[in-house]
């Protein structure tokens, strides 16, 4: 009678096949860029295996506890045939690659999560305590054949590699949280956590040298461990009161990064890290005008991840080299959001906007070097000309910010809903290539419109539009011309006559590109039917036809702007088809009552209506 049991077992096994081209332009310096070109097809074979648990128990009126524990397993097979070149200003042959990978990974994560907490017999005065622990284990073996031409040297390289990945984690966190009542309306929070997160990864490369024999490639091995402890004091106070919230917290935290290297030469990097976290909040609602705001500040750290400590090179991509940086400092970031609400409920109108602002000291970006001559790197792998190597590394200069506003009324004449909605967004990445640093600003304006139809119970339709100018700028290339405009627009109709049992509908959408590189810019055209009936008590059962994109014109592009490099991607999708479906519902769910709630009047089953 005390204790609660969920529980749950999941598999599925999936088959994707990728086709992918990739267009990337990397700027040098100011005068020059390089491009990259890619056709890449990938195959990716995976079984998972998910299961989790929830139990609580109410020991008593004072006691009660949480435990969520949970199991994931999963394999998979990796077929990659990669097909690239790169080209000194879109013109000039560097280089070219053709490569073929093999993989088989698999990999375990057990995980628990176990929450107590007590109730003093003062109303208000709490003990909390919170442990989680997590361990996981990857265990992944690649093979990599590889050929790179040099067209300057009309030079040809082969690579025929196997590397064998072995990396186990554990990692915990507990704490511990007071709350002590400061009168009807306040409330004070102390506590303590202290959490640790431990990888060890040992990776073995061998390969084939000039006598087909078999060695350890020392410059493509490594043996690491990591461990990043924190420590931390927190300290809160809140306010409740005529719809007024406000909250004031200040954090302590010390973290200590501590690595060690084995293989191929042995080191340890030490570094302690002494921050101060504050954050705050301010909110009020009047429920009667429908006014409502909110200004919130939070600052958080961010620590490096193990493959970015790691410092051995991955080759994957011979012409794309990356390798890891066991000097990365954790980074600092400071946030601000800040939002302004009216939901006029009589008349239907709504008024939304936010702002958000984020810096960060200490980001953790990238450094890329481009060869214009034969380099080797780590004294032993060969990097071409044309060929690029990344490492992370920490800069200062990263900068974001959005603003969002959102409007909406009736038109009352058409009984239609009317939605207008703007955006404005900058961001700002700094990076280096070949020593010098470059800022990638990109600023993105938007405006969108929908109307939503409220004709009748029968008959729905939405059609909305919204367009996308993003313009982007480089510190290094101030001349660079990389500008582009998306618009999405999409056509909605749905009719369901005779009670609801019978039923269709229709979508179309569009997909209009300009700006892009040569062979992107498109307009992509979606257009899916569909049309079923439900019958059976109550409606319970519905057999559906869907037929998925009747023009066969479905894909996916997108651009992604980095701190050196503006990447364009077209992958192919699944083009038309069309599914049967039969749903039945097995629950028998007791109609609620009539409410007399404005909120919920008009909905079926009740519940907040969102406006």
């Amino acid at each position: 009678k005390k204790v609660n049991f969920t529980g749950s077992y999941f598999f599925n096994n999936t088959q994707n096949s990728l086709r992918q081209i990739t267009n990337r332009q990397t700027v040098i310096n100011e005068t020059t860029t390089q491009n990259y070109e890619e056709n890449l097809i990938n195959s990716v074979e995976s079984n998972n295996h998910r299961a989790n648990a929830r139990i609580e128990a109410d020991l008593n009126e004072k006691n009660s506890f949480v435990i969520t524990p949970s199991f994931n397993y999963s394999t998979r097979n990796t077929f990659s045939d990669r097909d690239a070149l790169t080209l000194a200003n879109a013109t000039d042959s560097l280089s070219a690659l053709r490569s073929i990978t093999n993989a088989e990974t698999s990999s375990y994560n057990i995980n628990n999560n176990i929450t107590y907490r007590y109730k003093f017999d003062k109303k208000g005065r709490t003990l909390s305590t919170d442990i989680n622990t997590t361990w996981n284990n990857r265990d992944d073996d690649s093979r990599l054949l590889a050929a790179s031409v040099d067209y300057r040297r009309d030079q040809i390289d082969t690579t025929l590699q196997d590397t064998y990945l072995l990396s186990n984690g554990f990692n915990y966190r507990a704490n511990v949280t007071l709350t002590e009542p400061l009168g009807e309306k306040s409330l004070a929070t102390i506590g303590y956590q202290v959490g640790n997160n431990k990888t060890d990864s040992d990776q073995k490369t061998r390969v084939l040298n000039d006598e087909n024999i078999s060695v350890l490639d020392t410059a493509l091995s490594n043996e690491f461990n990591n461990k990043f402890i924190t420590q931390r004091i927190r300290t809160g106070y809140a306010y409740n009161s005529s719809g007024w919230n406000v909250s004031a917290n200040l954090d302590y935290q010390n973290a200590k990064l501590d690595n060690e290297a084995f293989f191929p030469t042995e080191g340890v990097f030490v570094r302690d890290f002494n921050n101060f976290l504050p954050s705050a909040s301010i909110s009020y609602r009047n429920r009667e005008s429908g006014m409502n705001f909110r200004i919130r500040y939070r600052t958080s750290t961010d620590e490096p991840s193990v493959s970015q400590l790691q410092n051995v090179v991955n080759n994957q991509n011979p012409l794309n080299l990356s390798v890891g940086n066991p000097t990365l400092a954790q980074s600092y970031q400071n946030n601000i959001f800040a939002n302004i609400g009216k939901f006029d409920i009589k008349n239907n109108r709504t008024f939304f906007m936010f702002v958000t602002l984020s810096t960060t000291s200490n980001y953790i970006g990238s450094s890329t070097f481009i060869a214009s001559q034969d380099t080797l790197i780590n004294g032993e792998i060969l990097l071409r000309p044309g060929g690029q190597i990344s490492q992370p590394v920490n800069l200062d200069g990263n900068f974001s910010s959005r603003f969002f506003l959102t409007y909406g009324a009736p038109i009352k004449g058409l009984k239609t809903n009317m939605n207008l909605n703007t955006r404005v967004g900058f961001n700002r990445t700094p990076g280096i290539i070949n020593g010098d640093k470059n800022l990638n600003d990109n600023i993105d304006l938007s405006q969108g419109i929908t109307f939503t139809s409220n004709i009748s119970k029968d008959v729905d339709f939405t059609i909305s539009t919204t367009g996308t100018y993003t313009i982007v700028n480089s510190s290094l290339q101030e001349n660079l011309d990389n500008n582009y405009y998306v618009q999405e627009s999409n056509l909605r109709l749905y009719y369901s006559p005779n009670g609801g049992k019978l039923f269709m509908g229709t979508t179309v959408n569009n997909s209009l590109y300009s700006g892009l590189s040569e062979g992107f810019d498109q307009s992509i055209w979606l257009w899916n039917l569909e049309g079923g009936y439900r019958f059976a008590k109550n409606n319970k059962a519905e057999l559906k036809v869907v037929v998925f994109d009747l023009l066969k014109q479905n894909n996916s592009i997108s651009r992604t702007i980095s701190d050196v490099s503006v990447t364009d991607v077209f992958t192919n999708v699944l083009t038309r088809y069309g599914m049967l479906t039969f749903t039945y519902i097995l629950g028998n769910f007791k109609q609620p009552e009539p409410s007399n709630n404005p909120w919920e009047r008009g909905r079926p089953g009740g519940g907040s209506r969102t406006w």
